[in-house]
């Protein structure tokens, strides 16, 4: 059986402030979240591979 992860959660840094993103170093938590959001690269594929997901749906709306 296959396994497909819907709605998958991520991030553009592009569009927010800089305000916002000034925010976010203050906070390294925050920081750490949003970095994982905006990958959906290397990293993410390897999440996604070791929680066996085979097909992952980003959306953006």
């Amino acid at each position: 059986m296959r396994v497909i992860a819907i709605e998958e959660h991520f991030s553009n840094s592009a569009p927010q402030s800089a305000d916002a993103l000034a925010s976010l170093r203050l906070h390294p938590q925050l920081a750490h979240v949003q970095q994982r959001l905006e990958d959906v690269g290397r990293r993410r594929l390897r999440d996604k591979d070791a929680a066996g997901i085979d097909v992952q749906v980003l959306s953006h709306g």
